[in-house]
């Protein structure tokens, strides 16, 4: 049997596949870049959408409270009025001559009434006050906790990129060595 072997000795064949085979690395290591982009993309596109889905709902906590403190203040202030408005029936009579003792009592129990609404009010406003800070608080936490999150993704990414370079510029090497040995 005869052995026929190119006049070059093979040098063209191998480096031809030399030249394909980095092609197809290059190709691989752009396309895992690319794809190493858009998951971080998603990535942070999901932690914006997720931010702001907690701010509105904290948003929309905080107005229920507002609207439900002015309904309950409303319904106060009436029920104040509605006092005053008893009281000084049964403190005056029908020409608008003061009726005595009983007045003093209703009028010790007007005040006592409105130092109640008043220590509510301010017991009302800290509680508003402190939602809005432990939603401030919970805010800055969310975005600490995210930014990590998103730091971790970019370093893990760097260091797949650098790892898929790495095998890369191996298998190059190493087909070089082969191709220049034979």
């Amino acid at each position: 049997m005869s052995n026929v072997s190119p006049t070059d000795g093979g040098y063209q064949y191998y480096q031809r596949t030399i030249g394909d085979l980095e092609d197809e690395l290059k190709s691989e290591s752009k396309k895992s870049k690319k794809g190493q982009e858009e998951r971080l993309s998603d990535l942070e596109e999901a932690y914006q959408t997720a931010l702001r889905k907690r701010e509105a709902e904290l948003e929309e906590t905080v107005r229920n409270l507002k609207e439900n403190l002015n309904d309950t203040l409303a319904r106060e202030r009436e029920q104040n009025k509605e006092e005053v408005a008893r009281i000084k029936n049964d403190t005056y009579d029908k020409f608008g001559r003061y009726q005595g003792n009983e007045a003093d009592v209703l009028t010790m129990q007007l005040k006592e009434g409105q130092a109640g609404w008043e220590q509510k009010h301010l017991g009302d406003q800290k509680a508003l006050k402190d939602a809005e800070e432990a939603y401030a608080q919970r805010l800055k936490e969310l975005q600490s906790e995210n930014t990590l999150e998103v730091e971790k993704a970019v370093q893990t990414t760097r260091n797949s990129i650098n790892e898929s370079n790495a095998k890369t510029a191996k298998k190059t090497t190493l087909l070089k060595a082969i191709l220049f040995k034979a």
